[in-house]
């Protein structure tokens, strides 16, 4: 299996943990950080091992750790997952932002514990957001366009995987090649700064005098604020994006350094149980 192909996202979605694979080696555990009692379930096969956190049947993050033959672990695991919903824990709801943040630090002080041989986590960011009218937004280059970083730079350490420099650098010219080249009048035809509540004129001025999109997207983000941002922006900003910047976060791959974050947490239980052949 290549690891590398898997697709990070946070979305609300339908997060079964599916059957284990003949005879994998399930263990299922109950993991509690303060007040929020989740379940871990562990499925380990000859060639794998794959991280399940959430309630018994739906996860909210699932991380898989790759053997060589000799059934050594590899130092790199591969993210697949992390995502929003509320059943994720067993007593109180899976709250929004601060319950991810634990969740993959719950996961990676775990993997620096149990399984000393993984150095790095490897994952491709496709975060996006909910807005409170139910509209979504495309996080990852949110984020990119005002601050400079993913949400995973900023919170995690994450860094760019050494294989994706040179795209990266390419990237980044492209973007200050249509910030120069892309005039406001262009612009408008795909952002409605008549409805920015920001009168259009200071809009078009922090836009001609700026030559970054960082420069003109952060002040206008810091002035409305995250939730008005996001309602604002998620009409049309992914499709700017994709259409008009022509720029596919999916493509950038990020690594987390595997650490101890510190994070207080208390495992009971310990069911495991090997699955059988299916008889014919």
């Amino acid at each position: 299996m290549n690891i590398f192909k898997s697709i990070l996202v946070i979305i609300v979605m339908d997060g079964k943990i599916p059957p284990p694979k003949e005879g994998a080696k399930v263990s299922v555990r109950s993991i509690s950080v303060g007040k929020k009692r989740m379940i871990m379930t562990i499925h380990e096969t000859t060639g794998s091992i794959t991280i399940y956190v959430g309630n018994r049947t739906v996860y909210c993050i699932d991380v898989f750790l790759e053997k060589n033959l000799l059934g050594k672990i590899l130092p790199l695991g591969n993210l697949s997952k992390l995502r929003w919903d509320k059943v994720c824990t067993l007593d109180d709801d899976f709250e929004k932002g601060k319950d991810s943040v634990m969740l993959l630090k719950l996961v990676i002080s775990f993997i620096h514990s149990n399984y000393p041989s993984v150095k790095e986590i490897i994952f491709t960011d496709l975060s996006s957001k909910e807005c409170d009218d139910g509209n979504t937004i495309n996080l990852a280059a949110l984020k990119y366009l005002t601050v400079g970083k993913t949400w995973y730079e900023e919170t995690f350490g994450a860094s760019l995987d050494k294989g994706q420099i040179s795209f990266y650098d390419n990237m980044e010219k492209q973007l200050l090649e249509k910030k120069k080249n892309i005039t406001w009048e262009y612009l408008k035809e795909i952002m409605p700064a008549g409805k920015m509540e920001i009168p259009e004129g200071e809009i078009k001025e922090l836009y001609e005098k700026t030559s970054r999109w960082q420069d003109f997207f952060y002040p206008i983000v810091e002035r409305l604020g995250k939730s008005k941002t996001c309602i604002l922006f998620a009409p049309w900003f992914d499709r700017f994006v994709r259409t008009y910047l022509r720029i596919s976060f999916i493509s950038l791959r990020y690594s987390l350094p595997v650490k101890d974050h510190e994070i207080p947490y208390t495992m009971t239980g310990g069911r495991r149980r090997t699955t059988l052949k299916n008889k014919k």
